[in-house]
């Protein structure tokens, strides 16, 4: 509120259920009640845990499809470079955005030069493999999963692969440029099976 931009680290997800009142009833809402007066600039960084053996039932949450249900700009890159876009966008942003990291994908390297790279704009999807056939919906760490499979369908099926990035805005208008193209849709999504983004969207 005094001109800062915080950036708010958590260690797991489940701490979000604990601060879910103050991110989405607050710092969200400042500017609404306030009629643009007023802005909440802050970036929350969770590690985004998903269903593995031995992460733990209170680490195993992946719960942005809460906040991007209530209106909060959500994102979930699959890759460093769009972590990093992601982030600056984020930092910049005079609203509240969270950003999940997957655990999943903490793996997966990139050579990421802040010199060259551009911020990646809120709610802009990205294309990793383009295709004929069937649109593969695929958000995180899921989206390397999504390319393996799509790789070794080569030849039989042409699948594009669709990383919304940011769950919240969501890039309607490119999927739809996408589906048009191929006539058939896929999500994957390890999310809560009840309202997760691919239900919920779809």
């Amino acid at each position: 509120l005094c001109g800062m931009r915080p950036v708010i680290e958590f260690q797991i997800p489940s701490l979000l259920f604990l601060t879910f009142e103050q991110i989405a009833n607050q710092a969200h809402k400042m500017s609404l009640m306030t009629g643009g007066q007023v802005c909440v600039p802050v970036t929350y960084v969770v590690p985004g845990s998903g269903s593995r053996v031995g992460w733990a039932g209170q680490h195993s949450d992946h719960p942005y499809s809460l906040f991007a249900h209530v209106g909060v700009k959500t994102a979930v890159p699959a890759t460093p470079t769009d972590a990093y876009g992601l982030l600056v966008s984020a930092i910049r942003d005079a609203d509240p955005v969270v950003l999940f990291a997957p655990a999943g994908a903490m793996a997966v390297r990139d050579d990421v030069d802040p010199q060259a790279l551009e911020p990646v704009p809120l709610g802009r999807a990205r294309i990793h493999r383009a295709g004929t056939d069937v649109t593969v919906v695929a958000v995180g760490h899921l989206v390397h999963e999504a390319l393996a499979v799509a790789a070794e369908l080569d030849g039989e099926i042409s699948v594009e692969v669709f990383d919304p990035r940011t769950v919240y805005p969501f890039d309607w208008d490119r999927l739809a440029e996408s589906i048009a193209k191929t006539g058939r849709l896929v999500t994957i999504d390890d999310s809560n099976r009840s309202c997760e983004i691919g239900r919920a969207h779809v």
